[in-house]
């Protein structure tokens, strides 16, 4: 991860708050059209930890088809 992302506080590196939801949101984009689903988030230090699990096959199955009908 560059520095682009971190700040300096108090000699440590620290990720700033906004750029931690835009990074979720990123991952859970890529995620969720592969059938995941975010259970939980944590941030611990500089770390974000995202728990998140696989969507049932029926809930998979039960979505409508893209595109025109």
């Amino acid at each position: 991860m560059g520095t682009e992302y971190l700040k300096k506080k108090g000699g440590d590196m620290q990720m700033e708050a906004p750029t931690i939801a835009m990074e979720v949101e990123r991952v859970m984009n890529l995620i969720s059209g592969f059938g995941w689903e975010k259970v939980k988030e944590e941030v611990v230090e500089d770390e974000i930890h995202i728990t998140v699990k696989k969507k049932s096959a029926a809930a998979v199955t039960a979505a409508p088809a893209p595109g025109p009908s």
